[in-house]
This record gives C-alpha cells, structure tokens and sequence, in this order.
C-alpha cells in the first residue's frame, strides 16, 4: 500500500470527526481495501514506523499552539 495512502487514512480517517479507532477494526479494513485493489496489506518498514512515531510525538507537543 503506497505510504500516502496509509498516512491520509491514519491522520485524515474517522478519529478526526471524534470517533476512536478500533485497531482490529482497521487492520481488517486496511486487508479489505488491499483485497480490493489487488494489493495485501503488508507490515510498515522499520524506518516509516519510526517517522510516524516522530510526526505523532510532534503533534503532541504542539497541540494547541
């Protein structure tokens, strides 16, 4: 799955409009849509796990700024 895909349904899905996320729930989804589109869902490297972890705590601290 091209990683702008991953990162517009993490930081632009359903959490956004005051639903949680259900982990479960988007790891089928995300194994549904790669059905879908002929793609699998397959794990994140190492190194764009860790971005994501920096782009999180980044958020945090600047939250309300």
């Amino acid at each position: 799955m091209p990683t702008h895909v991953l990162l517009s349904l993490r930081y632009l899905g359903p959490s956004k409009h005051g639903k949680q996320i259900d982990e479960a729930q988007a790891r089928k989804d995300m194994g549904e849509m790669g059905r879908i589109m002929g793609m699998p869902a397959q794990p994140l490297p190492a190194n764009l796990k860790e971005m994501i972890r920096s782009a999180e705590e980044l958020k945090g601290k600047n939250r309300g700024l």
